[in-house]
Order: structure tokens, then C-alpha cells, then sequence
């Protein structure tokens, strides 16, 4: 099938089998994240897409509609979504759930899961993710890359990190806000961002607390916005990162995507 292209889906297509039939009750929805390759000898560009039992192989008449794009997430709009963890009855993905926002991002984004915010912090609650301190990412992880084709490592390299990206991986970066003589850029207190591609030393990322005039403020500056991402010097992500224990957690699809 050659190499395919992550894009988005701009509007809801249908599918094709193979001669060019409509697939009946077969589409892709507006916003979903799929794999697209070259146009083949039957004319046809094959594409893989996600649905609810999982991804699915099936062909394009053309690109149209289709774009370069992410599947981004934020917690703020996850208010009514319980998370709660021992002293912390009262807990939402708004307040809580960086975490399982993030690893939402890198399952849609990386293997065409469907898994937002709110089946994410099910997940997490069901398996003993769900920490006072916020989400054990190491445990939740775990748990979907055994769900879904990918797999896991976590390091303190950098280098490591970015040659995941460069192999069209994701990283999910545990930054650790506030500390004494450093102001934290991303957060004031530990929060994860999810690093989605690099161009030289720039990375672009999808901040799962976002909100409007966050990066205007003293000392985030050196974040500037690239469209629906983030972008920022990579050093800024170690500097933030520099005090957790491991800052990075690195996630690349298996080959049976």
C-alpha cells in the first residue's frame, strides 16, 4: 500500500470498495483522523479510517475535503465528566484530567482510535490510573496500548524523544510547573502536553488546558500559536520538564495498525 499520510476529515465522505462501489452505510465523519496513501492502479486512493469496532481499510474516489490536521481535545470543556480520586471527591476532567485528555489525543491522533476525554477518564478510573496527584500515566499507558496497536516507552532523552517524533510518533510531555528560582511556562503545576511533530528545533503541541490569553502572559511567551497548535523552542518543553521523573512517555503505532 506505500506510505500513507495522516489528514483530516473535513466533511463527511463516503467510502468505496475496491471497483469504486459505495460502501453502503460506510463513511468517514467530519474530523476524524485517517491514513491515506497514493492513488493506486485501480484509480483509487486507499484509505484506513476509524470506527467504533475499530479501524477500517477502504478506498477514495479523491483527496477533496481532506487536509493536513489533528484531533484536538481540551479539558476545559469537560466540566460535567466526573473524575474523582481519593480527597478529591469533587474532581472533573476539567480540574483533574490532563492526562486522560492527552492519551485521548494520542489514541485518535496516532492509530485512529475513538476515544475521548470523557471514555478516557472511564479507563482510567476503572484500572487505577486515576492518582490523587492526577493520572499514573505509566498505568494508563499500559492499559491502551493493550487496547489499541501502539506501544510504549518512557525516558528522560530528548533525543529519544524527538526521533519518535521524526518517525511520526507521539510524546506526551510531564511538565512540572512552579518550582523554587523557575516559573513554569505550561502550567503552574505538573500537567501533560502532548508533542505532536517537529520542524528543526520548533515542536508543535497540543495543550490539553488551553484556554484564550493562557500564552500572553509573563513568562509563557516563548509559546506562540501556529494555528489550531502550539509551537515553542524545544528547550522550552525540557526546561519545564527538567523535574519529573521520567518527563517524557513516547508512543509509535505497532505494524498490525
Amino acid at each position: 500500500m506505500g506510505k500513507m499520510v495522516r489528514l483530516r476529515c473535513g466533511r463527511s465522505t463516503a467510502v468505496l470498495d475496491r471497483e469504486g462501489r459505495p460502501e453502503a452505510g460506510r463513511r468517514i465523519d467530519a474530523g476524524d483522523i485517517c491514513l491515506v496513501g497514493e492513488r493506486a492502479e485501480n484509480g483509487l486512493y486507499p484509505v484506513v479510517y476509524p470506527t467504533r469496532s475499530g479501524t477500517r481499510s477502504a478506498w477514495l474516489r479523491g483527496k477533496e475535503g481532506l487536509a493536513p490536521g489533528w484531533r484536538i481535545y481540551n479539558q476545559n470543556r469537560y466540566g460535567g465528566v466526573a473524575y474523582p480520586a481519593p480527597g478529591y471527591a469533587g474532581a472533573t476532567v476539567r480540574s483533574s484530567g490532563c492526562g486522560v485528555t492527552a492519551m485521548a489525543m494520542v489514541v485518535e491522533n496516532l492509530v485512529l482510535g475513538m476515544l475521548d476525554p470523557a471514555a478516557c477518564a472511564r479507563i482510567a478510573l476503572d484500572c487505577g490510573a486515576r492518582v490523587p496527584g492526577g493520572t499514573d500515566l505509566r498505568r494508563l499507558g499500559q492499559v491502551l496500548c493493550g487496547r489499541y496497536p501502539m506501544k510504549m516507552t518512557y525516558t528522560s532523552s530528548w533525543a529519544a524523544l524527538t526521533d519518535v517524533l521524526d518517525r511520526e510518533g507521539i510524546a506526551v510531555v510531564n511538565t512540572g510547573g512552579d518550582r523554587a528560582g523557575y516559573t513554569g511556562v505550561f502550567s503552574t503545576g505538573g500537567h501533560y502536553i502532548v508533542l505532536l511533530a517537529r520542524q528543526g528545533q520548533q515542536v508543535y503541541i497540543a495543550d490539553p488546558g488551553d484556554y484564550a490569553g493562557k500564552y500572553e502572559k509573563s513568562g509563557r511567551r516563548a509559546v506562540q500559536r501556529a494555528g489550531e497548535l502550539l509551537c515553542c523552542a524545544g528547550e522550552v518543553a525540557v526546561r519545564d520538564s527538567a523535574n519529573r521523573n521520567p518527563p517524557y512517555y513516547l508512543f509509535e503505532r505497532r505494524n498490525d495498525l
